[in-house]
Parts: C-alpha cells; sequence; structure tokens
C-alpha cells in the first residue's frame, strides 16, 4: 500500500506510469524520470508526495475521477478541496492560482516552464524550494500571506523582477542565489530579517553590479547595519 520515496528515481526508460489500484501513499517516487510523460493515480492513494519530477516532457498527472482526496487539471495538482498546490504542469503561458489556495507545498513550481504565474488571494502557508528552477519567468510576485522565504526563488535563469509581500518578516540568504538576471527586488514591506545562515544577502547580490533594491518611503528597518551596506542601489 506504500511506495517509498525513490522507487522510480532516476529511471531515464520511463515514459507512462499507472500506479495500481489499492495503493494509498506515494513518497517523491518520480524524481528525476528525465523521459517521463504521463503519471496516473487510482482512487485508493491518500498520501501524495511530489517531488521535482525534473524533466522538462511530463505534462499528464492524470488523477482517477473517484479519488477523494486529489484533483488536477491541465496546470496544477492540487488535494480535493484545491485548498493545497501540490505541483505545477504548467509547460508555457500563464498560469493563476485560483483564491482558494492557502497552501503551496515544497517545490511545486519546480522546472516549471510558465512564463507568468499570478496569485489571486493570499497564501499563508508557503513551503520551500517552492520556485527553484522556473526557467521562463521574468517577473515574479510573491503572494501576501508568505512570512518567510527559505530557498524559494532561485536558480530562475530569465527573473529580472521579483516583488515581495509586505508580510514578509524573514528571508534566507540563499533564498534568492543563482538568478544571473535578476535586475529589481521590491519590498513592499519592512525590512525582513535577515537568516544568514550560508552568508549575508551581500553574497547574493555581490554579482549584480546592476541590481536594484526599492522599498516604500516610512518603512521600517532600512537604515540599519544589517540593510544598510550591500553595495547595491537603494530606491525609496
Amino acid at each position: 500500500k506504500v511506495i517509498e520515496n525513490g522507487a522510480f528515481a532516476n529511471n531515464y526508460s520511463l515514459k507512462n506510469i499507472i500506479i495500481p489500484e489499492g495503493a494509498e501513499e506515494l513518497y517523491g517516487i518520480f524524481t528525476n524520470c528525465g523521459n517521463l510523460e504521463s503519471i496516473s493515480i487510482p482512487s485508493t492513494v491518500k498520501v501524495l508526495e511530489v517531488f521535482p519530477i525534473n524533466n522538462w516532457v511530463f505534462d499528464k498527472f492524470i488523477i482517477a475521477s473517484d479519488n477523494p482526496y486529489f484533483v488536477s487539471d491541465s496546470s496544477f495538482v492540487y488535494n480535493a478541496d484545491k485548498t493545497e498546490l501540490i505541483y505545477c504542469l504548467a509547460k508555457s503561458g500563464s498560469v493563476v492560482i485560483p483564491e482558494t489556495v492557502i497552501k503551496i507545498e515544497d517545490c511545486a513550481f519546480e522546472d516549471c516552464m510558465a512564463e507568468s504565474i499570478k496569485f489571486e488571494g493570499s497564501v499563508p502557508e508557503f513551503g520551500s524550494m517552492v520556485f527553484r528552477w522556473v526557467r521562463n519567468i521574468k517577473t515574479l510576485e510573491l503572494p501576501e500571506g508568505v512570512t518567510r522565504l527559505s530557498n524559494d526563488v532561485a536558480w530562475c535563469d530569465q527573473l529580472e523582477k521579483l516583488i515581495l509581500p509586505t508580510t514578509l518578516e524573514s528571508i534566507d540568504t540563499w533564498s534568492i542565489r543563482g538568478n544571473s538576471n535578476l535586475k529589481h527586488i521590491y519590498f513592499k514591506g519592512n525590512a525582513p530579517v535577515e537568516e544568514s545562515v550560508y552568508g549575508s544577502l551581500y553574497t547574493l547580490t555581490e554579482n549584480h553590479a546592476d541590481l536594484t533594491l526599492y522599498y516604500n518611503e516610512g518603512a521600517e528597518g532600512w537604515t540599519t547595519p544589517t540593510w544598510e551596506y550591500y553595495g547595491v542601489e537603494y530606491n525609496t
């Protein structure tokens, strides 16, 4: 009834997987299946942990219509009432996260090929590594409700503009690493606390000579040493 983590991992010969009836719990079993095209999930599955599939072919996540726990459409895999977004299937174009979603699972958008991602509502529960390796997006605005960034917007090759919500309270200093084209970061609220477990924010921005950080006039925390000496341009 349980298929453990890594059961099909690194299998490049797989193209289509049909999970049999009776299986109940799936734990990250599809990682690095580079040629996988589709997955079919039966009505009996009630635990679905989707770690990154890591390929650009996969676009069909078929969930049995009588499964009471999960649903999918052309863009996303959700829990049954669409309050939790589990995985993004988009390979191009724009996707809109409905206002019903209040939780986004770890790695939900990893390797997503969408060119635009928009949120209709706030998302108070935000996983880790959510937007890592989103390949085509140039502007990303994170929703209200997000309080902490933890390795979430990293290695997005085309990202130029990042907008962070008023609810943001802390930022892991590796949260935005690897975004080689990033030019503008807009902070809509007060300066977040910098969690420098892996170095300082300067470590992330030192190779971005034209990076500008923007904050609202009157916002708190922007004159403290934590945010003062990064050698990047600040605009109010």
